[in-house]
């Protein structure tokens, strides 16, 4: 049963779901005193559910470990508290994401980008005749993925072209389907009734088909760091992120700067960790930026103005999950007069909004905030930009017209139709 009363006037509330205790938060003071704790930052146990994928990546750490890691080490030694590896990992990659590494991902981003326009030159036109829009999720959704699997991991999947590595783009999309499902289907969250399921055995063929291919790409890229290294009689401990031109000339991946690391720490940061990491990356990487892109797109066109313009008291028992209902805490009246509402002025350098850092916060905050919160921002700025420099747009399909999938990210579950027009020379 949920609190509603509690839920309304501060912010907290308490319900279960089958023998498991949820408190829901939704005001910027309750979340602030969960999220900004370095005692309770454990994940969820329903995250366990992403292991079979993403293994234990900085997203994923923290669900069952004790018990994982002791099975996957052969030497008691290595064994170290899963706190003090997250942070120790957490500290290990959060130079890959330095602005100076972030800025020669431009090129890739705009080459992407323009694929896109290309696809959008395509069809505007027909589609435009017909006064029925264009249907912008798949056009975006491509794009990202190409952007996410060239930065991370240095190689083309062909999202947007006729010659798509169907071996790792479609398994890849049905995984994140099934991992939703398994959390929302009892009988199917035990692993031993799962894995004898239809679902569960073609889930585990798709991953076999991710992890396939995610091995092979690191494996090629380890060797050439390595045939590099010996033939330049390079010290691999003294090269840095900024030096990996010296040990490669393909562009720059977040994939060199883990095996950089691994190569200088093999035991502290393991093969096995970097396909973590990877896999993180691509699930991170992908849906949320496009997903955000897609709706700003819409709200864009919808308003033309912007087109023109480059725990709260309450005693909180132990064992329970705290759920952080963001689509609820980026709704609070109190912090955001008239939440419905398009009105991008809340945003500006000088608004309210950036003194209270927990009544907003798209990529999370605290200690476990998202690591790609840049590059995240950096890809979506470079993609809406494209458009909105050929085009005017006019919503066709309107906000109340959505259909939301609630899955693991907020989507739309109908067509989301734009009218595209170009735009003069002049302009």
């Amino acid at each position: 049963m949920f609190q509603v009363e509690s839920f309304r006037k501060d912010g907290v509330g308490r319900f279960t779901i089958g023998f498991i205790r949820f408190v829901a938060l939704f005001r910027a003071k309750a979340v602030e005193e969960v999220i900004n704790s370095m005692d309770h930052i454990e994940k969820a146990n329903e995250y366990k559910f992403f292991k079979s994928w993403l293994g234990l990546g900085l997203l994923t750490r923290f669900v069952d470990m004790n018990q994982y890691e002791r099975k996957n080490i052969s030497n008691i030694v290595q064994f170290y508290s899963t706190g003090d590896k997250w942070k120790r990992h957490r500290k290990l990659l959060t130079p890959a994401f330095h602005f100076k590494i972030l800025d020669t991902f431009f090129p890739v981003m705009n080459e992407n980008a323009e694929i896109m326009m290309e696809r959008f030159e395509k069809i505007v036109d027909l589609e435009n005749s017909s006064h029925r829009g264009v249907d912008i999720r798949s056009l975006v959704a491509d794009c990202a993925l190409d952007t996410i699997c060239e930065t991370a991991m240095g190689v083309r999947v062909g999202a947007q072209s006729d010659d798509t590595n169907i071996e790792y783009v479609e398994p890849l999309n049905s995984v994140l389907t099934q991992v939703m499902h398994r959390i929302m289907e009892p009988l199917l969250q035990l692993d031993i009734v799962y894995n004898i399921t239809p679902p569960g055995r073609r889930n585990r063929k798709n991953l076999d088909k991710i992890h396939s291919f995610i091995r092979k790409v690191i494996a090629i890229r380890k060797q050439e760091f390595e045939t590099t290294i010996r033939e330049k009689q390079l010290d691999i401990n003294k090269i840095g992120n900024e030096d990996v031109g010296l040990l490669i000339k393909k562009r720059y991946a977040f994939l060199d700067s883990l095996l950089i690391t691994h190569l200088q720490n093999p035991n502290m940061f393991t093969l096995k960790d970097i396909e973590d990491e990877v896999n993180t990356f691509m699930f991170e990487g992908h849906d949320t930026t496009s997903v955000s892109l897609i709706f700003t797109l819409l709200l864009v066109a919808i308003d033309k103005r912007v087109q023109e313009f480059t725990a709260n008291g309450y005693s909180v028992p132990a064992g329970c999950t705290c759920a952080i209902f963001i689509y609820f805490l980026h709704r609070d009246p109190k912090i955001f007069p008239h939440p419905e509402r398009f009105i991008p002025e809340r945003f500006e350098p000088d608004a309210p909004i950036h003194k209270m850092p927990y009544a907003y916060m798209p990529f999370s905050a605290g200690p476990r905030n998202c690591i790609g919160q840049k590059f995240a921002m950096l890809e979506m700025k470079i993609m809406l930009a494209s458009i909105i420099r050929r085009y005017r747009m006019e919503a066709i399909t309107k906000r109340d017209m959505i259909s939301i999938d609630f899955s693991i990210l907020i989507k739309a579950d109908t067509p989301v139709l734009i009218r595209f027009d170009k735009r003069s020379t002049e302009e």
